[in-house]
């Protein structure tokens, strides 16, 4: 009989706290919201043309052409800067551009994303900058609606939020980082689509230029522009290379692209439409890629839009374009854009500055570290050969050093952004 007592007891006592954990029950999950953009038509199409300078606020993209630094704000626009000399760089003007990411500039024209459009720019005067084309719906977009204009956009915003257990079982889902839902009137998911004498870009680049063409990578698509002297400007092809594409990199006759899954190598026996010659798989990671021919090199990164959890330096033989084959794999902070320039191997790594390498023996590269610079943040890179200038984005600005001597850096200028204040 007592035993018979505890055994109801203790039966009572599970029932209870069952109950009692089934009403308080949560389950917290950090995700990646998408959250849509709209735009009327009339004004995402409104003429553009150059403005007065402003306050860098955050800093995108670089693109250097002759003398001149252009700095894209994300979807706000591109400074241009007189950069003659890199140790005092000059704002001129400020172009806004709604929606702008990328930007490449042929024969003093500008070509820049304004969302789902391409925009050509006349760039002959810096002071003057003024729309001479448009390209609309160069890239893809998401639908429209009547009232609240052209989906031109989803942006991603990082939240944490508790949510009750039994809610999985309705309408909103999760896979991976990501939140889902069946009822479109409530959250929704998706990517942003990014987007002669030419200039150069960084590592993360998803315009390049070659032989009068445009090459502009979105998250699943090869597209290509053909460039007229006069800012004319023609789509000639579009092609699906993957999904989760990030950049493009030129090299001598070959496109090099970057997703979170691979690289692909594309030829231009055909110019107008390139064509795949090569993958080169890896787990799944932020990828940029450069080349000097003979030898690609791939950063891998972690971190929430990546899905990833690899932060490396993958060193690859690219000598048969055709069949790739890694050399070696260095372990890195984390590493994200990336430059090589007669044998000297820049890589950016975030909130640990920039690192030099001599690339003399591939095998043994972390035993060749020739520099490091861990005081400020290091995004992307772009190496002015003739001048042994590097000039560095980060979170808090653009950098600008002289390499002369490769062991021995020297500041020559910084571009705080307003953020760093």
């Amino acid at each position: 009989m007592k035993n018979s007592t505890v055994g109801f007891f203790i039966l009572f006592l599970a029932f209870s706290l069952q109950s009692c954990i089934k009403d308080t029950c949560e389950n917290v999950y950090t995700y990646q919201r998408f959250d849509p953009v709209f735009v009327k038509p009339e004004i995402l199409r409104q003429k553009i043309v150059a403005g007065s300078t402003k306050e860098l606020v955050t800093t995108g993209k670089i693109y250097v052409y002759g003398d001149y630094l252009l700095i894209n704000e994300p979807d706000l626009g591109i400074h241009i800067v007189d950069n003659k000399n890199p140790a005092k760089p000059d704002f001129i003007s400020f172009v806004k551009i709604p929606g702008n990411s990328d930007l490449a500039v042929r024969n003093g024209l500008l070509y820049a994303d304004s969302y789902i459009d391409l925009v050509v720019l006349d760039l002959k005067n810096p002071q003057n900058v003024r729309e001479v084309y448009r390209v609309e719906n160069a890239f893809p977009s998401y639908g429209k609606d009547e009232k609240l204009g052209l989906l031109v956009a989803y942006k991603a915003a990082g939240v944490t939020e508790s949510f009750p257990c039994s809610e999985n079982a309705g309408n909103t889902f999760f896979e991976g980082n990501v939140i889902w839902t069946r009822d479109n009137n409530s959250l929704t998911s998706g990517l942003k689509t990014p987007s002669g004498t030419v200039g150069i870009g960084g590592s993360t680049a998803r315009f390049t230029m070659n032989q009068g063409l445009l090459y502009t990578v979105s998250t699943s698509n090869l597209s290509t522009f053909k460039l007229e002297d006069n800012g004319a400007t023609k789509q000639v092809s579009t092609q699906n290379v993957g999904w989760n594409i990030e950049t493009i990199y030129p090299f001598e006759g070959l496109l090099f692209i970057g997703s979170q899954t691979g690289m692909y190598i594309y030829g231009l026996d055909n110019p107008e439409k390139p064509s795949l010659l090569s993958t080169f798989e890896h787990w799944r990671a932020c990828d940029p890629v450069v080349s000097d021919g003979k030898t690609a090199f791939v950063t891998l990164r972690d971190g929430t839009e990546c899905e990833g959890f690899l932060n490396q330096l993958d060193v690859i033989n690219i000598t048969d374009v055709k069949n790739p084959k890694l050399i070696k794999s260095y372990p890195l902070y984390h590493p994200i854009g990336l430059s090589i320039n007669k044998g000297l191997l820049f890589i950016c790594e975030d909130d640990r500055g920039i690192k030099l390498y001599d690339t003399k023996d591939l095998n043994a590269l972390d035993k060749n570290l020739i520099y490091q610079d861990k005081s400020f943040s290091a995004v992307d890179i772009i190496v002015l050969e003739d001048a042994n200038v590097a000039i560095i984005t980060g979170e808090d600005g653009v950098w600008q050093f002289s390499y002369k001597n490769p062991a021995k850096w020297v500041l020559l200028s910084t571009i705080k952004s307003k953020t760093d204040d």
